[in-house]
């Protein structure tokens, strides 16, 4: 919201404002600085999530011809290309074991993949379930445009 006001001066209401700070204090919240001190760690979700406004704003301004198609398939290869070099560099560079941010690359035990696959399966139920909502929407839309047309007097 900053990011947007600021490159495309435009006003900021104060709903939005209050908004912005809610979700900052939620932010201090996760992250925790009081507990265990603020660290480089701490600042890597923060960094993310600016640097994912500012993908954002950029797409809006710059890409706003560009097919949805492109949009996605160009985003999910600089996904592919950071996310590679950041494993590649905790791989090769491991920090602390015991903390979460730092470590390298450790394969689910058996007791996640059981979530993992409870996720999945959920999340197709889920899709299933709006698939089916649509169709039925589709279906009574139509079925309803028939009987509500407007019809020359007789």
């Amino acid at each position: 919201m900053f990011i947007n006001a600021i490159w495309s001066r435009r006003a900021i209401g104060l709903i939005r404002l209050a908004t912005a700070f809610v979700g900052f204090i939620g932010t201090i919240l996760v992250l925790k600085p009081f507990v265990g001190g603020l660290n480089w760690a701490n600042l890597i979700p923060a960094s993310a999530g600016l640097m994912y406004a500012f993908g954002n704003v950029a797409t809006r301004k710059w890409c706003e011809g560009e097919s949805a198609v492109a949009l996605l398939w160009s985003y999910m290869f600089l996904i592919l290309i950071f996310g590679s070099l950041g494993v590649a560099y905790l791989y090769f560079n491991p920090g602390d074991p015991s903390s979460y941010l730092t470590r390298g690359w450790v394969w689910p035990s058996a007791g996640v993949w059981v979530w993992i696959w409870w996720q999945a399966v959920l999340s197709l139920v889920g899709i299933g379930l709006i698939i089916v909502t649509g169709i039925i929407i589709s279906i009574r839309s139509k079925t309803n445009a028939c009987c509500t047309a407007i019809t020359a007097p007789n």
